[in-house]
């Protein structure tokens, strides 16, 4: 090796951290986020050698000493920007508890090293929505690393252990290693498959230090094998060529839509092997780049760039409007705070060495417990709506799931069989059942339904998964695997009702298939492009269900949806979770946007055109409820009274539900009895 210090490699961990802050401030990179697996093969390499030459030069590791320098080198940057970011969040963040209770949560496991786990349950997946305004996203992958920190060093120092003490052990840290690579990549494969239930989503899902294991493990390899390798400066020079080609596809054409981690994972992964391999014996142009002072020197600080860069993308977009220029502005700005943490915490800490277990065990102290009694402080603040009358009914409106969505029904849960009584409500009824089956626009009516059928004295059973359509396919509006999902969810929820009793199947749809937002048709290389393609087929395909449930023996009320504050170049007209929460106390939120019948029907017009004809084709009953949220032609999002009837653009309320249970009624009675 050239250097102690291997240079080019800070040189690639400045083209990782690069490519990140692109893909997040929304520039045209859009596998950017694949700069975090380039990170995982690093680390992977840069510690196994560290864990090496200790061994080879004292015949032992300190694992104590190892971790007190993993400590120092990640926690109280970690810490002191997580401080900061519950206290901007706490002002600037919506009070909502999908955002500070997400924020706050999502910083307690950033400090426990478990940021992961929290982000999956709290936020979902990473090119979800709501990951947008989680301003601790980015600390998954830290806390991916740290677990990898913790389990690896004792499997390595045991392999090395067992080297020493056995002939057969001369290859044991290499087969531990790949042993371990072999086992992720299993979960990876399995992963792959989709479908399961939502704790394989947290252990074999994006965030899973299961799944992202072989990464680490890529580069521990490396680091066992790349010494001994003998290199020509041409072969080198060619592996870093190759390298950096193969890392810009992975940056280039890599998109939220593949399957991640998955068989394209492989390009980042090989990419940054080749560039570490080849960089020791390269004096190419590719390597004097890398190993440039301005590379370096972003290398350096790559690490306190991540951290803060993505917090501050997020206040930026909820103080301003959504704008790439203010966000690529912002991430330049982030390297203020970068810089200054580098030089005045990481580096001083870093040189600091704790005279005695005591004195590491205080450092520890001072460094965790003050940030995690502010995330405590403010998830708690937050809880109890800021003892505010304003914030705790802002909350109370928007926040409030709907009975489907809190009874676990509202996200692809099918029953296995008619004892399966989880999604079941008004139980003791005597009368035929109503099963509420859609995406969100039909669970959104759950209050409805069941305060009608309760009326009925008729059992109600929901059955919902939003953000999947029930009826045609779209194919680009989610990954493969979510397509998937929803597919085995409408395949599942349509055997259920083929051997249920017969009933009443209440069916909600999107309107946004119809407004040819995304391609549809059969297959992905069968897709409609015209207006009229997209309208014959989804009637098809809505005319299809209805005859297949009403062969069944059941009968189908069909709903219209309801008026949408959502322009017609598709952007929204108001956000609730764009209410702050010095917004909301000064009562500045939600603001009130009133819209006409004429614009919200041109708007839906595709959509309501086939919901009336496929209702007089099987004559099947048709719900409207334009008369019941716009009264006098005009549609709100907040009634005359203050009531708040919207939860977003798109989806009504609880309380809005409740009030159109008399809208629902007159198909669900007079009640039929069975025999």
């Amino acid at each position: 090796m050239r250097h102690e210090k291997r240079l080019d490699i800070q040189g690639l961990r400045a083209i990782a951290v690069t490519a990140v802050v692109c893909f997040h401030a929304g520039l045209s990179l859009p596998g950017g986020f694949t700069g975090v697996d380039v990170f995982f093969v690093i680390s992977g390499f840069v510690i196994t050698l560290t864990l090496l030459r200790e061994w080879q030069g004292t015949g032992r590791i300190d694992l104590t000493n190892f971790y007190i320098r993993r400590f120092k080198r990640l926690a109280p940057a970690l810490s002191f920007m997580v401080a900061v970011t519950m206290v901007l969040s706490f002002l600037l963040l919506s009070p909502l508890g999908s955002q500070v209770r997400a924020a706050g949560l999502t910083g307690i496991g950033a400090i426990l090293m478990s940021a992961n786990g929290a982000i999956a349950t709290q936020t979902g997946g990473y090119f979800q929505i709501a990951a947008a305004d989680n301003p601790l996203l980015n600390t998954w992958s830290l806390s991916v690393e740290e677990q990898f920190y913790i389990l690896f060093p004792s499997v390595l120092f045991l392999a090395l252990i067992t080297k020493r003490r056995f002939k057969a052990g001369e290859y044991a840290a290499l087969i531990a290693i790949v042993a371990i690579g072999f086992i992720s990549t299993v979960a990876v494969a399995r992963s792959m498959r989709g479908g399961g239930p939502p704790a394989n989503d947290l252990l074999l899902g994006f965030y899973s230090p299961v799944t992202r294991a072989w990464e680490f493990a890529a580069g521990a390899i490396l680091a066992l094998v790349e010494p001994a390798t003998p290199r020509h400066r041409f072969i080198a020079t060619a592996a870093t060529s190759v390298g950096a080609v193969l890392l810009g596809v992975s940056f280039l054409f890599i998109t939220n839509k593949a399957v991640f981690p998955g068989p394209l994972t492989l390009l980042p992964i090989v990419s940054s092997m080749a560039l570490i391999w080849g960089g020791a014996g390269s004096s190419g142009l590719l390597s004097r780049t890398l190993e440039s002072k301005p590379f370096v020197y972003i290398g350096d600080i790559s690490y306190s760039w991540y951290l803060w860069h993505w917090p501050l993308i997020v206040f930026a977009s909820a103080a301003f409007e959504a704008d790439t220029r203010i966000s690529v502005l912002t991430a330049l700005l982030s390297l203020l705070p970068a810089i200054a943490s580098y030089h005045l915490l990481e580096q001083p800490l870093r040189r600091y060495r704790p005279p005695t277990r005591r004195k590491a065990l205080q450092m520890v102290y001072l460094t965790a417990l003050p940030t995690l009694a502010i995330c405590l402080l403010l998830v708690f603040t937050n809880a109890n709506g800021y003892w505010s009358p304003e914030i705790a009914n802002y909350q109370a409106s928007v926040d409030r799931l709907h009975a489907g969505k809190e009874a676990g029904c509202g996200d692809g849960y099918v029953p296995n069989s008619q004892a399966d009584r989880k999604c079941d409500f008004n139980t003791g009824a005597k009368n035929t059942p109503v099963y509420l089956i859609g995406d969100s626009n039909a669970d959104h009516f759950s209050e409805a339904v069941i305060a009608a059928a309760t009326e009925a004295d008729r059992p109600v059973k929901i059955i919902t998964k939003g953000g999947c359509s029930f009826i045609g396919r779209s194919w680009s509006d989610a990954s493969a695997s979510a397509q998937s999902e929803c597919l085995a969810f409408v395949d599942a929820t349509r055997h259920f009702l083929a051997g249920a009793p017969h009933g009443q199947v209440i069916l909600g749809l999107s309107d946004s298939l119809w407004n040819y937002v995304v391609p549809v048709g059969p297959s992905p290389d069968v897709r409609y492009t015209t207006r009229a393609g997209v309208q014959k087929y989804l009637q098809g395909e809505l005319l299809g269900l209805i005859k297949e449930l009403q062969s069944e023996g059941h009968a189908v009320v069909l709903l219209q949806p309801v008026p949408k504050f959502i322009a017609k170049d598709h952007t929204l007209l108001f956000e609730t979770t764009k209410c702050s929460t010095i917004d909301v106390l000064l009562r500045r939120c939600p603001r009130r946007v009133t819209v006409s019948t004429n614009y919200e029907r041109d708007l839906q017009h595709y959509a309501r055109i086939a919901m009336s004809q496929a209702a007089e084709e099987t004559r099947s009953p048709l719900l409207d409820f334009y008369g019941y949220l716009c009264p006098q032609g005009k549609c709100s999002n907040v009634s005359a009274t203050g009531q708040i009837l919207y939860r977003d653009a798109g989806h009504l309320t609880v309380a809005a539900s409740r009030m159109l249970s008399a809208a629902f009624l007159p198909v669900l009675a007079p009640p039929v009895r069975t025999n």
